[in-house]
């Protein structure tokens, strides 16, 4: 005959264990929500690391970065000249690839320099690709002021540079500036955004460094047409009309 041995566990044991499950996983979940914080406020930091950088240098150089060869193509990216030191290293009448630019680029990433400030790592992409890019195109204050139809001081709250959902530029290649279109739709994607007790702080880049006024969030920004407003100068709005 076999006899089968059954313990029973006492329910104040089985509430005892339940209760502390429930504390590990709210717990966990806490550690989560800080994590994804501290990414942000990198994230929130190094962009408003690279605006002052960037008004800084139209003060003492005027105007913003711009490296382009005698037909006018674009050959470094704006953020290498905002680098330090090793920025001096550069090339600047070679494109970003050139045999030379990139012994420089290897021997800066290879020393885990200044260029990882351009990163934010929870994004898609790859660890050398930058999170933030200029807004430009007509009518735009980056635009207005390098053609000289404006002056810094002129373009007071309107959008220089943000972050980008989609890193897909090595941080000195040029060519991943953004145009007010594509802000929208950013904005757009960001406000549509799904949110669930899962995901609540999931990192959506909604981030920009405004001429004068620092740094600003899509938050603080109510509808397409306010966001507008921060995108292209009074002069073209009034001229589209």
């Amino acid at each position: 005959m076999k006899i089968t041995s059954v313990i029973k566990f006492p329910w104040k044991y089985k509430w005892a264990t339940l209760s502390i499950a429930i504390l590990l996983l709210y717990c966990f979940y806490m550690a989560y929500l800080a994590e994804i914080q501290m990414k942000e406020s990198i994230c929130q930091g190094r962009l408003y690391q690279w605006g002052k950088a960037l008004e800084s240098y139209y003060y003492s150089h005027c105007p913003y970065p711009d490296f382009r060869d005698s037909e006018g193509k674009a050959l470094l990216s704006w953020r290498v000249v905002l680098l330090p030191l090793d920025s001096k290293k550069f090339r600047y009448d070679e494109p970003w690839n050139s045999e030379y630019n990139t012994a420089v680029i290897h021997q800066i990433e290879k020393g885990k320099g200044y260029y990882d400030n351009f990163i934010c790592n929870f994004l898609k992409g790859s660890n050398t690709n930058a999170a933030f890019v200029a807004l430009t195109g007509e009518g735009t204050a980056w635009t207005e002021i390098n053609e000289g139809r404006k002056r810094h001081d002129e373009c007071k709250d309107m959008i220089l540079i943000l972050e980008t959902p989609n890193p897909k530029n090595h941080w000195a290649e040029p060519g991943d500036d953004v145009t007010p279109e594509e802000v929208i739709e950013f904005f757009t994607a960001y406000k549509n955004r799904k949110k669930n007790f899962f995901s609540p702080k999931k990192h959506f880049p909604n981030r920009f460094y405004t001429a004068g006024n620092g740094l600003g969030s899509f938050d603080d920004i109510e509808n397409v047409e306010e966001l507008k407003r921060r995108l292209v100068i009074q002069d073209h709005r009034d001229a589209d009309d």
